[in-house]
């Protein structure tokens, strides 16, 4: 199955059958009528079907999931961006009446570093 990028970009692409992907998520096909869908090529027994329609299932409850994961992902950052935009609010606050300024920063979970901040002499 080739992809193509779709003039709209949008995030949709066309499929060589006529389907659009959106964002990779490949259309469903609404079955109306079994027998004609039964006698289609690949589709010999129920049995084969059933697997293959299980595993589209899958893939789609799977595609959700991620989705879901990618969407509670940001909310989670949020009290972390505040906290920051409050460190930087209070430092452009203090930067004209100080001369240094020592702090220590969070690198990763346990490890922090020392930094010591020195105001730029500048000759006017």
């Amino acid at each position: 199955m080739a992809a193509a990028k779709d003039s709209c970009g949008k995030g949709e692409m066309a499929t060589g059958n006529g389907r659009r992907l959106h964002l990779g998520i490949p259309e469903a096909v609404f079955v109306e009528d079994v027998d004609s869908f039964m006698k289609q090529p690949g589709n010999e027994t129920a049995d084969t079907v059933l697997k293959k329609l299980d595993e589209q299932h899958q893939k789609y409850k799977f595609m959700e999931l991620k989705l879901a994961q990618k969407k509670r992902s940001p909310k989670g950052q949020i009290p972390e961006i505040k906290q920051t935009l409050e460190i930087l609010k209070y430092m452009q606050k203090i930067k004209e009446s100080i001369n240094s300024m020592e702090t220590r920063f969070l690198l990763a979970d346990n490890l922090y570093s020392f930094l010591l901040m020195i105001k730029p002499y500048r000759n006017s």
